[in-house]
């Protein structure tokens, strides 16, 4: 009798030990087929969607105070002249972007909070790693994950890829657009960011289906839009860094916007960073969601 009690104690004690302590907060991502929660792979460009969840625990006096949305891209979120191995990976402003920072004021205190989060991913080969955090000023949650993508053109001498910017007419979600390294932010990334400020060329205005050049408020240097004659047909033609220089050189005079943009236009730019590029509108889609889509090529060197 004596060896069964023993034997239930240890096994009480061992019950006990496994027993989870509640969480003071709590964030978890909501699985769906839909949602991104754990390291996948993506292709360039492709937009992910992920969906999280957080809470104060029930028995809590504290209400949720913070949450903070980070990417970081690794190496870096620019073009890679892979041809030269002598040259070392760029470090840019922008490796890593506060996506979002929200602080709760105890007039707008919440004890849950339901996050969505839709986003392009990188366009250059690499991985960008997500991190999400909640706080109720004394305790922290953290939630992460990664996606990798390749870029099976990353060795050519000009980075091309498939930008989409979703131009939903009240409120465009990810407006801002860095030409360089292919990414569309959203309003937050700017204000929380200096350095997702620091990649910015140009911001979509959805009221004249156009780009506008971005005036960072942080630095002088503008992004320069050129309008060309060429269609998409002559577009595939510029394939060669002299070809798309030229095509920047031969079109019309700097201009602050594109104006109305149409499907196969040409627009000819220079990067906040002296890289030149040309664009084509692929798609002005308004069903099943509002979406400019442009094809994109612009030269990994500046000059």
């Amino acid at each position: 009798m004596r060896l069964s009690l023993s034997l239930f104690l240890a096994a009480l004690t061992g019950l006990t030990a496994c027993t989870k302590e509640p969480r003071p907060v709590r964030l978890d991502f909501i699985g769906s087929s839909r949602f991104t929660s754990s390291d996948r792979t993506a292709g360039p460009g492709d937009t992910l969607s992920s969906r999280l969840y957080a809470s104060v625990d029930t028995t809590s006096e504290l209400a949720l105070t913070h949450f903070r949305v980070t990417v970081r891209y690794e190496p870096t979120p620019v073009p890679q002249v892979y041809a030269t191995p002598a040259l070392p990976l760029r470090n840019v402003p922008g490796d890593s972007l506060v996506y979002l920072d929200s602080t709760f004021t105890a007039a707008a205190a919440r004890r849950q909070l339901v996050y969505q989060n839709s986003f392009g991913t990188r366009t250059t080969s690499g991985r960008e790693r997500w991190e999400f955090t909640v706080s109720d000023g004394n305790n922290m949650s953290t939630r992460t994950f990664r996606v990798r993508v390749i870029n099976r053109d990353s060795t050519a001498d000009y980075h091309q890829y498939t930008l989409r910017i979703p131009t939903a007419p009240a409120r465009p979600a990810r407006p801002f657009v860095a030409l360089l390294p292919g990414l569309a932010l959203p309003a937050s990334a700017i204000r929380a960011s200096a350095p997702g400020r620091q990649l910015i060329d140009l911001v979509y205005r959805p009221g004249a289906t156009s780009l506008v050049v971005y005036e960072n408020p942080d630095r002088t240097a503008r992004a320069v839009l050129r309008r060309t004659a060429l269609d998409s047909v002559a577009f595939v033609r510029l394939a060669t860094p002299t070809l798309i220089a030229g095509a920047f050189t031969q079109a019309a005079a700097p201009a602050p916007s594109t104006g109305v943009l149409a499907r196969n236009d040409v627009i000819a730019f220079r990067t906040v960073d002296n890289h030149v590029g040309v664009f084509t509108v692929r798609r002005l889609a308004l069903t099943p969601y509002p979406v400019l889509e442009l094809l994109v090529r612009v030269l990994k060197t500046p000059g």
